[in-house]
C-alpha cells in the first residue's frame, strides 16, 4: 500500500453527512490535490459514484449554471485522467477475494465496481451473477417489450409474462450472462440484493425462453442445481392461479441441466397439491434419468423424496431409482439421501468407491440384509476407502450392528455420527462399542456423535428405563485408544454410570477434546446412579485444555473439595456446563470457590433444572461468582448445543 494511503480513511470519512455542494467541493479538492489515492479502484467508483449524486442533487435544488458545468467538468476528468491499477489489483485472487467480500451482504457496491472499474469488471460479474435464486433475472434479460408482469391480488408478488414471439436477436444481452451461472436455487441476503425471491416465473415462459434459446444448452457452466430451493411453497398456494406456478416444474428442471453440473438437490417435500399426483412424479422420474445420463461430472447429490401424501411416506420408486443412479456415478464424492434406503448392490458399490467422501444415508433391515447376501455370495468387503464422514439414520442400532458384522470397514471416517429410534439392549449396546473399536481408526476418528429422536412416538420422557441398557465405563474404555478425538457427543436412550476413574481415563486419552457429552434422555434421575464427582470435573478441566462444552453426570460434593489433588489456577476455555445431571450439595460457597479456579469462564444457566432446590444451590453459586459467571446471554441461547442446559 503507498503512504499517500495512509491519510486516504480520514479524507473519505471526512466526506460523509455534508451537503450535496460541499461534499462535491471537497471531492474535487481532494482530487486535485491528490489526497485520494489512485491504488483502490473501490475508492475511485466511490467517487463517480458521489460525483454522479451530486449531478442529480444539482438538477433538483436548480443550483447555478457556473456549479452545474463545474460538475461536469470534474465528471469529465475524472473519466479521462486515467488511475493506474494499484499491482495488488493484477493478482486474481486479491481481486476474487474482494468480490467475494462483497458478495455477502452489498450487492450495490459490487454492482458499482461491475460498472465502474475495468480491473474488476469481470469477476465482480462473475460473482454478481454466479449465484441466482430463480430464473427471473435471466428472464428479464430479454428486451423490455417482450415481457411484463402483474401484481398478483392475494400475495402481492409479481408473476412474469411474454408479451410477445421471441426472436432470436432479444437473447443477445442474455447470451452474455447465462454463461456465468455456476449456482440456481441459493438464497442471498442483505440489503443490498435485488428482492425477486418470492416472485413467480411460471413453466410456459420459462419453456418458450428455453426452446428459443440459440444456444443448446441454457447454462453450459452450471455447477450447483438445487431446483426445490427456486420453489416457494408459501407463495404458490396462495396465489390466484396455484396451478400456473406450480405446473411443469420438474420440466422445467431439465432446462438446467447441462454438461458441468456436479451437485444436485432433488426434494420432492415441496409437492405442490395444485399438481396431479401422477404428473408430478414422470416429470421428477424424467428429470432423475436425465441427470444419471447428461451429468458426467456429477459428484454431489442430495436427495429427500419423503411426501406428506403417500400412505408409505416415500415414494415408491425411490429406492429403486436412486439405487440404480448411484451405481452409474462413476466419480460420485458426496450423498446425502438420509430418508431414502438404498439396495444390498448400491451399497456394496459405495463400499467400494475410490471418490466418495461423505455419505449420509437411512440404513433399512431390507438394505443389510440384501448387502449381507451379495458379500457372501460375491465376497465383496465394503471397505469405504475413502469415506471422511458418516451419517446413519436407522430405527434400530441393531441394524447397523449387524452391517458391520458384514464385511464392512471405515479406516478413513473422521466423522461419524449415528440417530437411532429405539432403545437399544444392553447386548446391542455392547455390540456397538465393539464395532467402533474394531471399524474405525484410532488415529483417524475425530467426532462421535450418538443420539436417538426424542419426540418419536415410540418413545417418551416418561419411558421406565432398564439400568441393563446403560453406558458403562467399560464401554468408554473401548474408545481411549482413539487420541484423536475432539467431540463426543452422546444423547441416547440408556442410563450413564460413570465413576471418577473413567473420567480421569478420558481426560488423558482425550487431551484435543472440545465438546464433551455423555448424557441420558431420561425424565428423572436417581441420586444413587450419580456415582462420579468434582473429581471428575477437575480432571477435565486440567488435563483438556481444549475442553469448551461439557455435559456429564457428576455429584457437585463440596463437602469433599478438600480431598482434591492440589489446584492451579488457570484460564480455562470451558464456557458451558450442562446441570441436568449434576447434583450439588449444600456447600454452595465451597463449590462455587472450586469454579471460579479451574473454570473461570462457565456460564451457568439454572434455569434447566427441575428441582427447586437443586436450582436455587446453583443461583447461589452464580451469585457468589458475578461476574465471574453470567448466565447465558441472548446470543449464546441462539448458538449450536443451546439444548445443553435443559
Amino acid at each position: 500500500m503507498k503512504k499517500s494511503s495512509v491519510g486516504t480513511e480520514g479524507n473519505w470519512q471526512a466526506l460523509r453527512g455534508k451537503s450535496c455542494q460541499r461534499r462535491l467541493r471537497d471531492v474535487e479538492r481532494l482530487l486535485l490535490a491528490g489526497a485520494l489515492s489512485p491504488w483502490s479502484c473501490a475508492r475511485i467508483a466511490y467517487v463517480r459514484h458521489e460525483i454522479a449524486k451530486a449531478v442529480a442533487e444539482t438538477r433538483q435544488s436548480h443550483l447555478s449554471a457556473a456549479f452545474y458545468e463545474r460538475v461536469k467538468d470534474l465528471r469529465h476528468s475524472c473519466h479521462r485522467t486515467p488511475s493506474p491499477t494499484h499491482r495488488a489489483l493484477v493478482v486474481a485472487e486479491i481481486v476474487a477475494t474482494i468480490c467475494q467480500f462483497l458478495q455477502e451482504d452489498d450487492g450495490e457496491s459490487l454492482a458499482a465496481l461491475a460498472r465502474t472499474c475495468r480491473a474488476l469488471r469481470t469477476p465482480a460479474l462473475e460473482v454478481l451473477w454466479g449465484r441466482l435464486k430463480n430464473l427471473i433475472p435471466i428472464f428479464r434479460l430479454l428486451p423490455p417489450d417482450a415481457w411484463a408482469f402483474h401484481v398478483d391480488e392475494i400475495t402481492s408478488r409479481r408473476v412474469y409474462r411474454l408479451e410477445r414471439d421471441l426472436v432470436p436477436e432479444d437473447f443477445t444481452t442474455m447470451a452474455k450472462y447465462t454463461p456465468l451461472v455456476k449456482t440456481i436455487g441459493f438464497n442471498r441476503r442483505g440489503d443490498g440484493w435485488p428482492s425477486y425471491e418470492y416472485d413467480v416465473l411460471p413453466a410456459g415462459p420459462t419453456q418458450i425462453m428455453a426452446q428459443c434459446f440459440p444456444q443448446p444448452i441454457l447454462f453450459p457452466a452450471l455447477r450447483t442445481l438445487d431446483w426445490p430451493r427456486t420453489f416457494c411453497t408459501a407463495t404458490a398456494h396462495h396465489l390466484q392461479n396455484p396451478h400456473d406456478a406450480c405446473e411443469d416444474f420438474w420440466a422445467c428442471a431439465c432446462l438446467c441441466i447441462g454438461p458441468k453440473l456436479k451437485n444436485v438437490v432433488i426434494d420432492v417435500s415441496v409437492h405442490c397439491r395444485h399438481v396431479l399426483e401422477k404428473d408430478w412424479n414422470a416429470q421428477l422420474m424424467n428429470f432423475m434419468t436425465r441427470v444419471g445420463t447428461e451429468c458426467p461430472q456429477l459428484a454431489e447429490m442430495d436427495v429427500d423424496v419423503t411426501t406428506e401424501w403417500g400412505s408409505s411416506g416415500i415414494l415408491p420408486f425411490a429406492t429403486e431409482w436412486l439405487s440404480s443412479l448411484v451405481c452409474r456415478i462413476p466419480r460420485l464424492e458426496v450423498l446425502r439421501c438420509g430418508t431414502v434406503p438404498l439396495d444390498g448392490t448400491a451399497l456394496a458399490h459405495l463400499g467400494c468407491s475410490s471418490t466418495l467422501k461423505e455419505l449420509c444415508v437411512l440404513l433399512t433391515r431390507d438394505t443389510v440384509d440384501s448387502y449381507t447376501a451379495i458379500s457372501l455370495d460375491s465376497g465383496v468387503r465394503a471397505r469405504f476407502a475413502a469415506l471422511r464422514a458418516l451419517d446413519i439414520w436407522t430405527k434400530d442400532l441393531a441394524v447397523f450392528n449387524d452391517l458391520a458384522d458384514g464385511n464392512v470397514m471405515f479406516p478413513q471416517v473422521e466423522a461419524f455420527n449415528i440417530e437411532f429410534i429405539s432403545c437399544p439392549s444392553g447386548s446391542d449396546v455392547d455390540a456397538f462399542f465393539n464395532v467402533l473399536h474394531d471399524h474405525f481408526s484410532p488415529s483417524r476418528l475425530q467426532r462421535l456423535t450418538v443420539n436417538t429422536d426424542a419426540w418419536s412416538d415410540s418413545w417418551s420422557s416418561n419411558t421406565v428405563f432398564s439400568r441393563a441398557c446403560a453406558l458403562l465405563p467399560l464401554h468408554v474404555r473401548r474408545l481411549l485408544a482413539f487420541h484423536e478425538l475432539r467431540q463426543v457427543d452422546f444423547n441416547a436412550r440408556w442410563s450413564v454410570n460413570l465413576n471418577d476413574g473413567i473420567a480421569e481415563a478420558m481426560s488423558q486419552a482425550w487431551p484435543h477434546v472440545e465438546t464433551l457429552r455423555l448424557s441420558p434422555q431420561r425424565g428423572h434421575w436417581e441420586e444413587d446412579e450419580v456415582t462420579s464427582t468434582l473429581r471428575s470435573l477437575h480432571a477435565l478441566a486440567t488435563n483438556c485444555p481444549r475442553l469448551v462444552h461439557l455435559d456429564i453426570p457428576f455429584q457437585a460434593d463440596g463437602a469433599n473439595i478438600h480431598l482434591l489433588p492440589p489446584r492451579i489456577k488457570q484460564n480455562h476455555p470451558l464456557k458451558r456446563l450442562g446441570l441436568q445431571w449434576v447434583l450439588i450439595d449444600e456447600h454452595v460457597s465451597e463449590v462455587a470457590a472450586l469454579l471460579g479456579e479451574i473454570v473461570p469462564n462457565i456460564s451457568i444457566n439454572a434455569s434447566c433444572l427441575r428441582d427447586d432446590e437443586q436450582e436455587s444451590r446453583w443461583l447461589a453459586v452464580k451469585s457468589e461468582r458475578t461476574p465471574a459467571l453470567t448466565g447465558s446471554t441472548d446470543a449464546e441461547l441462539d448458538t449450536p448445543f443451546n439444548d445443553w442446559d435443559w
